[in-house]
């Protein structure tokens, strides 16, 4: 029988038998997670961008870890250092994730690209004030209760404390998944179905803190709880511990999974109303279906001992439609090399012009496209007024432009002049003097229109003004050339 020395506290204890299974489940997913990324960084060329996604799986790791350390505790020694573990390693995850946010947003102001247009960007800046609120939640309960009345108040808080971390948690995993599913991201995989691994890390991490999940901390109590009497002590008349450990589990996992059968539902009516278009499970998680039209308009890049996948799809004509300027744009979103600095190949031949479609320069389905260029060093961008690597790329495509007009050949345009002068010459020096001013001119000529063809967008100052004194000394060139073949003509 229950008599009044039954522990009926003990139902709501902290340790279960298998919490301990339940936080190597987490482990497990936390490790495989990083692991799949660490498998892209490896990859990947090390710049600005890399330093967001290792902040941000810092921050992934050390807030599972945060909320996992809390959903066992009972006693108040556990809840003590439980709280003070807890706000160190949350608060050094906010940290992480601070720096995160900012290496992601200097990225993409130095590569001149719009902030926040994807939905994992848009997500990602909604968690990252949904986290700062969460945070300062937090601490205002634990350090300045009287802020919401009294203590007892403010105790009364830390539930809605709790259930919003979870949803922030599910948040974060869920911006995560939209992350490691980014072009750049996903072109980068070893394989593609490493993919899949994503979501099975996420089960692991997902199962392992159901189970520790506590509900009475969320304001969920059981009431009239009656023990069978085989598991009641007849001697010492208290309750087996295997029967309180299973009632607890049962009481909260049933408050925590009660959706099943609306979840089954669902399904069932997924497959009554199934319609072209709408969600599908499948996709959820993982699944992706290649269209027809997706690998008719894929081809592979080579650049640096790399292969990349790229993907035309969203242009309606495909490759009749897409330009070399797209495919640049898309070669500079996986390498980082700056367009100004690529060279790009097909079939041996050489592409130049950005504005002539892929087809018409013989790019087609599965064509192997090589690109030649090298990314640009921090340290050297900024020696330019933007400090973008774009902007230093065209200063060096500028000053190779100029190069080409050499001290040999100033000394060869001297010669011409001195020449010209010379009324007594044969004619055949006259003819290789003529030949000589054409190939002068013609060269010139050649340096001018490779400078008209460098375009410098606005806030691009220095190789503006580069550009701009290339362009003066090879008119001022070119103006003696001219003038040398006018007194030539004139001593005729």
């Amino acid at each position: 029988m229950v008599t009044e020395r039954t522990p009926l506290i003990a139902i709501y204890g902290g340790s279960r038998r298998w919490d301990k299974y339940a936080h190597g489940s987490i482990i497990f997913g936390l490790v495989l997670f990083i692991a799949l990324i660490g498998l892209v960084l490896v990859r990947i060329p090390f710049n600005v961008f890399t330093f967001h996604p290792i902040f941000m799986t810092l921050f992934i790791v050390l807030l599972t870890e945060g909320i996992a350390l809390l959903q066992p505790t009972s006693t108040s020694e556990e809840k003590r250092k439980g709280l003070y573990y807890h706000a160190l390693i949350q608060s050094t995850s906010y940290l992480s994730a601070i720096i995160g946010f900012s290496f992601i947003f200097y990225n993409k102001v130095i590569s001149n690209k719009s902030h926040f247009e994807s939905l994992h960007g848009k997500l990602g800046l909604f968690v990252f004030v949904y986290l700062f609120i969460q945070l300062l939640f937090g601490i205002t309960i634990a350090l300045t209760p009287t802020l919401y009345g009294s203590i007892d108040k403010a105790k009364s808080l830390w539930k809605h404390h709790r259930i919003l971390g979870y949803v922030l948690l599910l948040l974060v995993w869920f911006t995560s998944q939209l992350g490691v599913r980014a072009d750049y991201m996903y072109n980068n995989l070893y394989d593609t179905n490493l993919i899949y691994l994503h979501w099975l890390s996420l089960i692991f991490v997902i199962t392992g803190l159901v189970y520790r999940i506590r509900t009475r901390k969320w304001g969920v109590k059981c009431t009239n709880l009656n023990y069978p009497k085989a598991m009641v002590n007849t001697t010492t008349g208290t309750a087996s511990r295997d029967y309180i450990c299973l009632h607890a589990w049962n009481r909260d996992v049933a408050a925590v999974l009660n959706f099943r059968h609306i979840l089954y539902g669902l399904r069932e009516n997924q497959k009554k109303k199934k319609r072209p278009g709408r969600f599908c499970i499948k996709s959820f998680f993982g699944y992706r279906k290649v269209s027809k039209k997706e690998r008719n308009t894929t081809i592979q890049l080579l650049w640096n001992k790399h292969k990349y996948q790229l993907n035309f799809k969203e242009f309606q004509h495909g490759f009749d439609e897409a330009t070399v300027r797209d495919l640049k744009e898309k070669c500079k979103q996986v390498t980082n090399v700056p367009i100004a600095s690529m060279k790009l190949q097909v079939s041996g031949a050489n592409i130049k012009d950005d504005t002539a479609t892929l087809t018409s320069v013989g790019v087609c389905r599965n064509s192997t496209v090589v690109l030649n260029g090298e990314q640009v060093d921090e340290t050297e961008a900024k020696q330019v007024v933007s400090g973008n690597p774009e902007e230093y790329a065209l200063v060096q495509r500028i000053s190779k432009i100029v190069d080409t007009i050499t001290a040999e050949t100033e000394r060869e345009i001297t010669e011409f002049e001195q020449l010209a002068q010379v009324k007594e010459l044969s004619d055949d020096e006259k003819k290789k003097l003529q030949d000589k001013g054409i190939y002068l001119s013609e060269k010139m000529m050649q340096c001018l229109i490779s400078l008209d063809a460098v375009e410098c967008p606005m806030g691009f100052e220095t190789a503006r003004q580069r550009r701009r004194e290339g362009v003066r000394y090879s008119q001022k060139l070119l103006g003696r050339v001219d003038k040398a073949k006018a007194v030539m003509n004139t001593n005729k």
